[in-house]
């Protein structure tokens, strides 16, 4: 009778172990699922901030592609071109024509001083060529395929050889109702100023940039400007200024000591 109670107590404890072990072997079990799990959640987690951010970036490279292929390189917001140190005490605004006489008078009377102020660092010039005088060149639109020509070369190089090419189409300036330069001789004068690439020539004969110029002239019309050259320093009109070298010379003088 004691062995078998003695045996009765022995099967128990060890249907009590085993109810022990396979309590323990499924805690583990369900202990390692739940790791799966969590770890898969992470890697899902992981996986879809990765996906998001490819997202972000290649919108992002897409965006700015298609923002680049809209404008003109080294071009600023406002349809213009910068020449000297953006930080400079005085800035200047010139909006002009390529086929306007005026404007050449400006750059033949004012340009060298211009250009004192802006290597001695107290100046930058925006030069923001427009074109509203297409009526003048019988019927060849010289004003916008000179802006267009001129958009083509600081697009395939830089404001530098933008202002050589700008200097050139003022110095070589046909007259007023004549068909204006040729579109090989504008491939001809930006080649001298330093744009020789097969590229220019073939954005200036093909007007690449036409629509670009056309809303620099929109843009300048919403400044208020109705004619060129418009000469502002520091966001005022200066024409009264531009009565003489010294009174120009005296003009930017004073705006950039006060800047």
């Amino acid at each position: 009778m004691a062995k078998s109670n003695k045996r009765r107590d022995e099967e128990r404890r060890s249907a009590a172990a085993a109810k022990v072990a396979e309590m323990r072997r499924q805690q583990q079990a369900a202990e390692r699922r739940r790791r799966t799990l969590t770890v898969s959640a992470v890697a899902v987690a992981v996986l879809v901030v990765v996906v998001g951010v490819f997202v972000i970036v290649k919108n992002s490279q897409q965006s700015t592609k298609t923002v680049a292929a809209g404008g003109v390189a080294n071009a600023t917001p406002s349809y213009g071109f910068v020449m000297g140190a953006f930080g400079a005490p005085a800035s200047m605004v010139v909006y002009e024509d390529f086929q306007c006489p005026n404007c050449k008078s400006f750059e033949d009377k004012f340009g060298a001083t211009v250009q004192k102020y802006v290597t001695g660092g107290k100046l930058n010039v925006e030069y923001r060529p427009i074109a509203i005088l297409d009526r003048m060149s019988q019927g060849t639109n010289y004003s916008s395929r000179s802006l267009n020509a001129a958009a083509c070369v600081s697009n395939s190089t830089d404001v530098k050889t933008f202002k050589a090419f700008h200097d050139l189409l003022y110095k070589n300036q046909p007259a007023e109702n004549t068909p204006g330069l040729s579109d090989d001789q504008l491939v001809a004068y930006a080649k001298q100023a330093g744009a020789d690439s097969p590229a220019v020539s073939t954005c200036i004969k093909n007007d690449t940039f036409k629509d670009w110029a056309a809303s620099a002239t929109e843009a300048a019309s919403k400044d208020g400007v109705s004619g060129t050259p418009t000469v502002r320093l520091n966001g005022k009109d200066i024409a009264s200024s531009l009565s003489s070298v010294t009174a120009f010379s005296q003009t930017i003088a004073a705006a950039a000591s006060k800047g």
